[in-house]
């Protein structure tokens, strides 16, 4: 069994605190491996986060290696996609893989709003089956992946947390492969993501679910969750349960508005975040109140008051309602910067 792993996160200077936390939780929890090195995705981050992130692989004792983006700004210029919340930050996982060393042969990409909770044992062994990718399904885009065309019998996955076979990647030409569909079309409601499903379709390997473990999953039914977001092939209720009692990482999706950064926040995964980064040299970060806007309200307002599956139910309406609109106008061209 190897006992050594290659880690990627992904940070601008926004998002240090909330990567510097993760990063304090993965090599916290994984002590035991003889070579443990993570490689960071550096997005114009300012000197003294950098610094914090070398206190941080100096207190434990590892590497962390920054990957300049420059050239992939500059490609993803050149093919005018269009900003995700006003910057690129969330494309440049997708050049990331081509600047790594040969020597380095699989990689664990995992974004900045998660937490490690448990151990990274078995990755180097995992069987890819000849796929340049593995991910967790994602059960709150099935819906939205058939409305992009493809049949409902297929997969999606969520790509904020994957494993990647680099010689693979290399030799299926991936990126290569990303390029021509953005010049085709770049648009689209998830980016990164839905490029990388589009792309791989039918060439990605599932991960236990214990390695994207999201909130909707400790908050709601499992059944509840097949009700309204059926999915034939989707994780059984017995790999779901054991993912709740032996996650491995915690996904930050947004819950009702809220995120674990937020001032008073109702994030179920609260406290881990709260834990890792008092251990971090950002432990001094000042949380600011959640969005505010109409739509959250009302989400919240709904959810105290409603049994759970009511809630559901009414957020599995408008959730796919506004994904199948939101897609359908990128596709027209009508939005150019997503904000979402």
């Amino acid at each position: 069994m190897s006992n050594s792993i290659n880690v990627l996160y992904l940070s601008d200077s926004n998002y240090a605190a909330f990567a510097g936390a993760s990063i304090v939780s993965l090599l916290e929890n994984n002590r035991h491996f003889d070579e443990l090195t993570v490689w960071l995705i550096d997005d114009n981050l300012s000197d003294d986060h950098k610094a914090k992130f070398q206190q941080v692989a100096k207190t434990y004792q590892r590497t962390i290696n920054f990957l300049d983006m420059s050239e992939g700004i500059r490609k993803l210029k050149e093919i005018g996609a269009p900003k995700y919340r006003n910057s690129y930050t969330t494309y440049l996982k997708l050049f990331a893989f081509g600047l790594l060393p040969k020597e380095v042969e699989r990689i664990f990409f995992i974004d900045s709003d998660t937490i490690v909770v448990g151990k990274l044992d078995g990755l180097a062994e995992f069987d890819m089956q000849g796929n340049a990718v593995a991910a967790v399904k994602d059960v709150l885009c099935h819906d939205y992946m058939v409305s992009l065309g493809f049949p409902t019998e297929d997969n999606w996955y969520n790509m904020g947390v994957m494993l990647v076979d680099l010689n693979a990647w290399r030799n299926d030409r991936c990126e290569e492969r990303i390029i021509e569909n953005m010049k085709k079309r770049c648009a689209y409601v998830a980016v990164d993501q839905d490029l990388l499903n589009i792309t791989l379709h039918g060439a990605i390997t599932a991960l236990h679910p214990r390695y994207n473990a999201t909130p909707h999953h400790y908050v709601y039914k499992h059944e509840h969750v097949m009700k309204f977001f059926p999915w034939t092939d989707f994780y059984s209720h017995e790999e779901i349960e054991d993912s709740q009692k032996n996650p491995v990482i915690h996904h930050f999706e947004r819950f009702l508005g809220h995120s674990p950064w937020h001032k008073n926040s109702i994030h179920p995964f609260t406290p881990d975040f709260d834990r890792y980064l008092a251990m971090s040299p950002w432990s001094d970060l000042e949380k600011k109140p959640a969005p505010t806007n109409f739509t959250f309200r009302v989400e919240r307002m709904l959810f105290r008051i409603l049994p759970r599956k009511m809630f559901l139910r009414i957020f599995a309406k408008f959730f796919k309602r506004y994904f199948r609109k939101t897609a359908e106008s990128l596709k027209v061209g009508e939005i150019t910067n997503i904000t979402v």
